[in-house]
């Protein structure tokens, strides 16, 4: 059998999700050993009565007393077949004479010895014939055996075979390494592991994370934020293993193997959701999700906003995203916002779907759009959900976008139009100068040193539904979050240790939650 892979993902995975592969192989043991066999042969022993006596209450018989030492590895161990056993030494039962064979009396010494001085727990014994046989549960060379015995007759030991102990294979390792492709098609060595097989020769290796940051080598798949841009994501790999078995003294490569080659995308399921396959997360009857969290999605007039979208079959040509408005009047507009000439089995597509981005705030000027469905088709064909975005038509004075990489490795936004309240913090450090000559008050003795600012704001989100409030979530666990301030977006981190949740009693919530920006303030400019 040698070495062989015995546990694998499925064939498309997230990468931020474990990725466990489990080895095995048949080179732990060298030499399996043997067991010590050994037996107590009780022909001589016939242990009939030698003496009646009758009374006229009963009849009692008298049997010829009898006694060993049984010497098991350094510990000796005192059995009798007597009335009167010294309590040093274990009882094992006469015969009892006509009614009982030999055989029979036999099986009742052996159960007395499995359970004398826990021999059970050392030996396995069965009856064969007129003895008594033991073999040991463990292969191991330190279990000896003696007889010892003042009595005429007693118990014959014979040594079968005697124990030899198990030898493990000299400084087993498999040597595992991850190879991946970069964006041009070259095999790159991701990262490598020594596993030492447990004693059932099984070894496991959950490579995910060291993959995932290999993913993001050439940055993430952040959308074009200024431009207009239908994209393709580039964090999407092949991989493969390759395993070598090495052992011996020197420690030598003494086989290997190779996987099959799978596919990994950047991002990952909830932990309720790990026994999920991503094939069956993504697909509803033969039509593949958006890549998107929450399909509570609303939006502003003029917020920018993205979807991605996963291509997990076939090579696919003239893609047309495809967009029905809807509008305050109950008419409806239908228009493709754009065709991808292709794309390819195991592409991401990034697809900018805000209402400025694709043009439909231009298209009826004189009716407001309050809602509108996004998706995605090719030759009549429907590929993906139809995924539908409701508008926010009021005036919000304090509105603000929030731009955030979801935990399905893609960008979306939404937007807060509750009121915010800013701090800027400083910090500093403190010395103190020591006046040598005559003290003058005038120049001062306490003094700071490297002051430094840094602009904090309270976000209320406004009063939402359930849904929106409850997909923000993915917002507060992202690891790169932007904010939208006078035309520019700025990488932001979440300052709230635990976020803030208001009720208004008509189904609505609102949370609160502190941002601060990414750098340091150490100089200010008014421009």
């Amino acid at each position: 059998m040698a070495i062989q892979i015995t546990r694998q993902p499925e064939n498309i995975t997230w990468s931020r999700n474990p990725i466990l592969f489990e080895f095995s192989t048949d080179q732990v043991v060298q030499d399996s050993g043997r067991p010590l066999i050994f037996s107590l042969d009780f022909t001589a022993l016939e242990n009939e009565y030698v003496d009646v006596l009758h009374s006229p209450e009963a009849t009692y018989y008298i049997y010829a007393d009898w006694e060993f030492s049984l010497s098991i590895k350094e510990s000796a161990l005192y059995i009798s077949c007597e009335y009167g056993t010294p309590v040093d030494k274990y009882k094992i039962p006469h015969r009892i004479r006509p009614a009982e064979t030999k055989t029979e009396w036999l099986s009742r010494v052996r159960l007395a010895l499995l359970e004398a001085y826990n021999l059970g727990s050392l030996f396995n014994i069965v009856v064969n014939n007129q003895t008594l046989v033991f073999t040991s549960k463990n292969n191991d060379s330190s279990l000896t055996v003696s007889l010892a015995s003042d009595a005429e007759v007693h118990p014959i030991l014979s040594i079968t075979q005697t124990a030899v102990d198990i030898s493990f294979t000299p400084n087993l390792k498999l040597f595992v390494e991850l190879f991946s492709f970069d964006l041009e098609g070259n095999e790159k060595s991701v990262v490598s592991a020594a596993l030492a097989p447990d004693l059932s020769g099984k070894a496991f290796w959950d490579f995910s994370k060291p993959l995932s940051s290999f993913l993001l080598q050439n940055g993430t798949d952040r959308p074009l934020l200024y431009d207009v841009a239908f994209a393709k994501g580039k964090v999407i790999r092949s991989y493969f293993l390759q395993v070598t078995e090495l052992y011996g003294e020197p420690q030598l490569a003494r086989g290997s193997i190779r996987s099959q080659t799978f596919v990994t995308i950047y991002g990952g399921l909830p932990k309720n959701l790990l026994g999920t396959s991503l094939l069956n997360f993504l697909t509803i009857e033969n039509r593949v999700n958006f890549l998107t969290t929450s399909r509570a999605k609303k939006i502003t007039l003029d917020q920018p906003q993205w979807l991605s979208w996963f291509n997990i079959g076939d090579n696919l040509s003239d893609v047309n995203v495809c967009v029905e408005l809807k509008y305050n009047d109950g008419s409806y507009y239908s228009f493709i916002a754009h065709t991808y000439e292709s794309i390819e089995k195991f592409e991401k597509v990034i697809i900018p779907v805000g209402l400025r981005q694709i043009g439909a705030n231009s298209l009826y000027p004189e009716l407001t759009v309050v809602s509108y469905e996004v998706k995605l088709s090719a030759n009549g064909v429907q590929l993906s959900e139809t995924l539908t975005l409701s508008v926010d038509n009021r005036y919000l004075p304090y509105k603000r976008f929030f731009l955030f990489q979801n935990s399905l490795g893609c960008y979306e936004t939404f937007y807060t139009y509750g009121k915010k309240t800013n701090t800027l913090d400083f910090d500093k450090d403190s010395a103190r100068v020591i006046q040598v000559r005559d003290f003058v008050l005038e120049n001062g003795e306490n003094i700071d040193l490297d002051i430094t600012g840094q602009e904090k704001e309270k976000i209320n989100t406004g009063y939402k539904s359930r849904a929106e409030i409850k997909a923000m979530r993915d917002f507060y666990l992202s690891k790169e979050k932007l904010t939208y301030v006078d035309g520019l977006w700025w990488p932001i981190n979440l300052g709230s240790s635990s976020i803030d949740e208001f009720q208004d009693g008509n189904g609505l919530f609102a949370q609160s939650f502190e941002i601060s920006g990414q750098h340091l303030q150490e100089m200010f400019f008014e421009n």
